[in-house]
Formats: structure tokens, C-alpha cells, sequence
């Protein structure tokens, strides 16, 4: 019997793969828009007192974060700051991820 906990072995070293694919100066402003997207979530969560604080909400500022970060690489490819078309589509594993692509 085969368990399946979800870990995949990496054909290829994705550290090593990125940086043949991203030039330095967009893995910067990849990390821009995680560090905005971070700040946009952390602000709101401050904003709105019945998001944090609570027990249980760990996961909902969790996925806040996500969604900010995905808000500000639609605008960094949108708007030409990333020279990415950005696109959401499922991968292998039938779930949406983020793809932004050039």
C-alpha cells in the first residue's frame, strides 16, 4: 500500500532553477510584492480587530496573506513592473496556483 503524505521529490533543485529562469533584479521585485503583500494583510488584520486576536484565526490571516500577495503580482504584471503574463491555474495536483509566466 502506497501512503501518500503529500511530499514530492523534485526532479530538479528549484533554488537552482529559479535563478536559471529569473534574472535577479525580478527575484527582487518577486520579493517586493511577498514583503507588500505581508505588510496589505498585516495592516488589515490591524484594521479589523475581529480578525485577529481570536483563536482560529491563524488560517484565515494565513490565506489574507496569500491573496494580498497574489493582488500585488496581478498589478506588478498588469502593469508591466514584472515582465510576467499573470494567470491562476491548477497544477498536478487539481489545486489553483499562481502562475506568472513570461
Amino acid at each position: 500500500m502506497k501512503i501518500d503524505d503529500g511530499f514530492r521529490i523534485q526532479k530538479e533543485n528549484p533554488r537552482k532553477k529559479l535563478e536559471e529562469l529569473i534574472v535577479p533584479t525580478n527575484r527582487a521585485l518577486i520579493t517586493d510584492v511577498v514583503n507588500k503583500g505581508y505588510m496589505l494583510a498585516s495592516k488589515a488584520s490591524k484594521d479589523f480587530p475581529f480578525i485577529s486576536g481570536q483563536e482560529g484565526t491563524t488560517d484565515f490571516l494565513s490565506r489574507m496573506k496569500s491573496l494580498a500577495i497574489k493582488f500585488y503580482m496581478k498589478q506588478y504584471c498588469d502593469k508591466g513592473i514584472l515582465p510576467f503574463k499573470y494567470k491562476v491555474k491548477p497544477n498536478k495536483t487539481k489545486k489553483p496556483r499562481l502562475f506568472a509566466y513570461i
